[in-house]
């Protein structure tokens, strides 16, 4: 199998494993719009549209390690061409981040400009605290929005990568004290966010933009600071997986403890 069937192969499971997950979002929306209007309530699913995005891009960096690379190994696809044909997949996120653009655009539209004509359009999959100057026409909104979720979505699935490089040159026990440290951080992070409110989560959004950025703390910031900081940050972690990619060797049966 040459990188071309390897990169065709990544594609094509994506691309099927995405179908299934944007008509389980479609019945979430329809059925929150349902919810909505019988119980006139305010929930709003869009917020966690978002976060639900960021966790399946992560899913799928992960998987895209551990699930694939026995079967390249097995199929006589070199290490190298296995790490190549991860980072020719990546260009995916901007059709996920056209998806989400075009849901918040969407939203906007039917329910926030509809109760407040003054509203600006604010796409919900940029991490809060992070805000730029926008382009005066909708269509360069769409555009530079699609491009920040493009580049963020990148940084998360190479991240989540990373993390299943890791994992799999671990030991079992390893592997199961290295994921219930993830989930802690998750679950410490997630209290402590709902316990100091959005102020808190802003400002910590805030000094790691700073730390990244240069000290660049202004409410707007700059985009191709911001798009130039998490490209490094996407190198770190390809970098980091190709290190590891190297030693990777098949595991079979009871090899894999």
């Amino acid at each position: 199998m040459k990188l071309k069937s390897a990169i065709k192969y990544r594609y094509q499971k994506v691309f099927k494993t995405s179908l299934i997950f944007y008509i389980l979002m479609l019945e979430l929306v329809i059925g929150s719009i349902i919810v909505k209007t019988v119980n006139k309530s305010d929930f709003a699913f869009d917020e966690y549209f978002a976060i639900i995005m960021w966790g399946f891009t992560f899913v799928l960096g992960i998987i895209s390690y551990t699930g694939e690379l026995n079967m390249f190994l097995q199929n006589g696809v070199s290490r190298q061409t296995t790490h190549k044909s991860f980072i020719a997949l990546l260009p995916v996120n901007f059709v996920f981040a056209l998806i989400s653009v075009l849901y918040d655009l969407f939203d906007y539209f039917i329910t926030k400009k509809a109760s407040n004509p003054k509203v600006e359009f604010d796409c919900q999959h940029i991490f809060p605290g992070v805000r730029f100057l926008m382009p005066e026409s909708m269509f360069g909104k769409i555009i530079v929005y699609t491009l920040l979720v493009a580049v963020t979505y990148v940084v998360i699935m190479t991240f989540g990568y990373m993390l299943g490089s890791v994992s799999r040159s671990m030991k079992l026990f390893y592997k199961v004290l290295f994921g219930a440290v993830i989930i802690a951080i998750a679950v410490f992070f997630v209290v402590l966010y709902d316990y100091f409110s959005f102020e808190w989560f802003d400002y910590t959004v805030m000094a790691l933009r700073s730390f990244f950025l240069g000290g660049y703390l202004a409410e707007y910031g700059r985009i191709p600071n911001f798009i130039t900081a998490l490209t490094v940050l996407c190198v770190i972690n390809l970098s980091v997986s190709h290190l590891l990619i190297n030693r990777a060797t098949v595991r079979k049966g009871a090899d894999r403890k």
